[in-house]
């Protein structure tokens, strides 16, 4: 059956609009991985059952774009350049006179043909959906995760500086078109189609030095070994006289696999499907969709909680109260509360590659997207507690104790419902967790301080409202969660706060070290530095996020307008408590001396 299924899968071609992962053929769990928000290096990252819990797999997805019309945009960006250069002339000679309205001016004469040009390039796009891509076509990949095409810069790659650096830009460009080329005789014969599954190359469109670029994945190189790429140590690799090093011997055993775009080597690559093209209009959730939990009778939404101990991050499930704004009229969640929801197919190993849409019954996880942690029913025991009971907690491990299933409530599906397969988009359901077929609900407790007109004990939430689990069956729709999935902006603006605090939180360790140990040798001074380096830009990019100069996509979000809503997301992410802790570092007077 397997056979045939796979036999089936290789006679489908491969068409505009599917979103893909591209994977290595000598090692087909690494996947072209790139952040997109705080960094926009190209990494090959390793997906196994087990893998890094922080591992995004959406940041491994590309969508397949026709190659675009950019005429225009050239132009504006163009002037945008000559403006800005023109406007620092004036203000360095102290000319008299503001030319910010002559900017303006010009800038508005090719609004109109930019937007005809995007209309013209958006009109491509639907009509090229569904159709095969062919070896040699030209085309884009657009990284889900960040609505960024892949490009490649004229610049050294880090590990391998005889190549070429693989990133991200926001407009599509001459380096942002590639094409895929066959790996055997065998695919010239298929009338050029690319097939689901097929081996390929991936190269630039467009030659350097009269060769053809194309995508490389790396060969691994440790930690160690790069160590000695990037900062070449005296004699014969040891350590400066006189400086010290607390690095044990054979400590280090991380590899790191780059890609980049190289004129001499080339790497067989997989195209691995994650879904065909699904219109953004569609009523349905899908695999990979982002939703938060929200308890339909208590009006609480399902989060994780972080708390700071021993200089470690804890976690757990709890409730926190929704909110829903005047000024939008639509629910607003807390960005803890946030869930992407996983299938689980039969073959286990493949679980985050399966996309489509979310079915009734069917069995899925819910991966938290801050932590990186699955929601996960096991048995603990407290402390005077007789013996284990079933509880909600967080766990990196994927198994049969995260698997849950989406049980339809009657009442809440219309008869006249064209598709009672899939579970709709912002419906009521039943969350069961399948192994123990428990149904996740929620216990408070009553104020017996309030009193309402009757003179009875009112049911005010005292804050205690704590995740339970109930026997299916004897609960009803009471415990029914609504499943709200969160909206483009909402998404991106979470995964921007979730890559930029692994790089404050770095740097505090580093600060931490360097306070504890004392000396340092001059690779570490280094790393310290860069790490520094890497802060203030984060903290400079968070000013941006935070006066709305970053990503606007809501047509209320006003440019350079300071947005409460994105400082509340600061707070809710934990900013404040990691810069106060910084900070606190940095003013000991052990940090004061070393940083």
């Amino acid at each position: 059956m397997e056979d045939r299924s796979k036999s089936h899968e290789q006679s489908v071609p491969l068409t505009f609009g599917a979103i893909i992962s591209i994977s290595s053929l000598t090692n087909l769990d690494s996947f072209i991985y790139i952040d997109g928000f705080v960094e926009d290096k190209a990494l090959a990252k390793q997906f196994t059952k087990n893998n890094n819990p922080k591992l995004i797999y959406s940041k491994t997805l590309f969508q397949i774009y026709p190659q675009s019309i950019n005429t225009n945009k050239k132009r504006a960006l163009q002037k945008k350049q000559e403006l800005i250069s023109e406007s620092l002339r004036i203000h360095q000679q102290g000319a008299v006179g503001d030319p910010e309205n002559k900017k303006i001016d010009e800038i508005s004469e090719l609004q109109e043909s930019i937007l005809t040009e995007f209309k013209i390039n958006l009109e491509n796009f639907k009509k090229t959906t569904g159709q095969p891509v062919l070896f040699g076509q030209p085309i884009q990949l657009l990284h889900v995760a960040s609505n960024k095409f892949l490009s490649y810069r004229k610049t050294e790659a880090r590990l391998e500086r005889q190549n070429y650096k693989v990133g991200l830009d926001e407009y599509s460009n001459e380096s942002t078109s590639f094409r895929f080329l066959p790996c055997y005789k065998h695919q010239e014969d298929s009338e050029g189609t690319v097939f689901l599954h097929d081996h390929v190359f991936i190269a630039s469109v467009n030659s350097i030095l009269n060769k053809v670029p194309y995508l490389h994945f790396s060969n691994p190189i440790s930690t160690k070994e790069k160590r000695q790429k990037l900062n070449p140590l005296n004699g014969e690799g040891s350590p400066e006289r006189g400086q010290a090093t607390d690095r044990k011997e054979g400590a280090v055993k991380k590899t790191k696999v780059e890609v980049n775009v190289s004129l001499e080597s080339r790497t067989k690559m997989k195209v691995n499907l994650y879904s065909n093209y699904v219109d953004i209009e569609n009523n349905y959730l899908e695999c990979g969709d982002i939703v938060w939990l929200n308890h339909s009778e208590l009006a609480v939404t399902l989060v994780c909680v972080t708390e700071f101990k021993d200089n470690n991050f804890k976690f757990k499930v709890d409730f926190d109260g929704n909110r829903v704004t005047d000024q939008f009229k639509q629910f607003i969640g807390n960005t803890n509360g946030m869930w992407v929801i996983e299938k689980v197919p039969i073959n286990e190993k493949q679980a985050y590659q399966d996309g489509g849409f979310v079915e009734w019954n069917e069995t899925y996880r819910f991966k938290h997207l801050g932590s990186g942690l699955y929601l996960t029913v096991k048995k603990t025991r407290r402390k005077n507690e007789q013996q284990a009971e079933n509880r909600i907690v967080l766990e990196a491990e994927t198994n049969e104790d995260n698997e849950f299933v989406f049980i339809p409530i009657a009442s809440n599906i219309p008869k006249n419902a064209t598709n009672r397969r899939y579970v709709p988009r912002d419906t009521f359901a039943l969350i069961m967790h399948k192994k123990t077929k428990l149904i996740i609900h929620a216990s408070f407790e009553k104020d017996p301080l309030v009193k309402n007109l009757n003179g009875e004990e009112g049911s005010r939430l005292l804050g205690e409202t704590k995740p339970t689990l109930e026997k299916y069956g004897v609960v009803s729709e009471q415990a029914a969660f609504k499943v709200v999935k969160a909206n483009y902006n909402e998404v991106w603006e979470t995964n921007f706060l979730i890559s930029c605090f692994p790089v404050l939180k770095s740097f505090l360790k580093k600060v931490h070290d360097a306070n504890q140990k004392g000396a340092m040798d001059k690779f570490a001074i280094d790393e310290l530095l860069r790490k520094l380096d890497a802060s203030i830009t984060c903290v400079k990019d968070l000013d941006l996020f935070c006066n709305n100069k970053l990503f606007n996509a809501s047509p209320d979000q006003k440019y350079a307008e300071a947005n409460s809503f994105r400082q509340k997301l600061l707070k809710e992410q934990y900013f404040i408590d990691i810069l106060v802790m910084i900070l606190r570092e940095l003013v000991t007077k052990k940090g004061v001396g070393n940083v």
